[in-house]
């Protein structure tokens, strides 16, 4: 999305002011010129998909939306030669940062690497960053990112927040988890 770009560009401009070499993988071009921050388009020269999850009517509608977007742009960024070169040099890497919701086809920047790894959750406390870093929420305390609750629920709404976690927790991994995973396979056959 255009606002983690800009969330990104910020957090590599600051990063760039601290005499720190950066690169940025997006799909919207940057505007910032600095001689330490490199900003790197994995689109290449296709199309940006046009898609506005918020005019979505349905979270049905919004789900396709984003595994089609997420596949189209995951094939096109590992099959751009520029992409594959700075992969190539990750190991060389001080830090990778990640957006931490349903952002599986980044993570193989994560083979075989042992530098800081960073996921940058913007919603705030939320199921998919914690569990991808190893723990698990009490449903009880935290909301659901679909829901529009607060910590303070009823017993109705931690109910319902219950229920929401477990139909992600089936969805996700059966539809958006499996198809992210085919497609890496594809240029990551040994990527467990």
């Amino acid at each position: 999305s255009r606002s983690l770009h800009n969330l990104f560009t910020s957090i590599g401009e600051s990063l760039a002011n601290a005499d720190h070499q950066v690169t940025l993988l997006s799909n919207f071009n940057s505007s910032l010129n600095h001689p330490n921050f490199r900003h790197l388009n994995v689109l290449g020269e296709k199309p940006l998909p046009v898609d506005n999850i918020f005019e979505m009517k349905a979270m049905a509608d919004a789900m396709e939306m984003f595994r089609k977007n997420t596949i189209y742009i995951g094939e096109t960024m590992w099959t751009n030669p520029s992409v594959l070169e700075l992969w190539k040099t990750r190991r060389s890497f001080d830090a990778i940062l990640i957006a931490s919701y349903l952002n599986e086809i980044s993570m193989p920047f994560l083979m075989d690497y042992n530098g800081s790894f960073m996921l940058v959750s913007t919603p705030g406390v939320e199921y998919f960053a914690i569990s991808a870093s190893g723990n698990w929420l009490p449903p009880a305390v935290v909301p659901a990112i679909l829901l529009p609750y607060d910590e303070h629920m009823t017993f109705l709404e931690r109910c319902v927040n219950l229920v929401t976690l477990l139909i992600m927790r089936v969805y996700y991994p059966a539809v958006m988890h499996s198809e992210q995973e085919a497609m890496l396979h594809k240029y990551f056959p040994n990527m467990e």
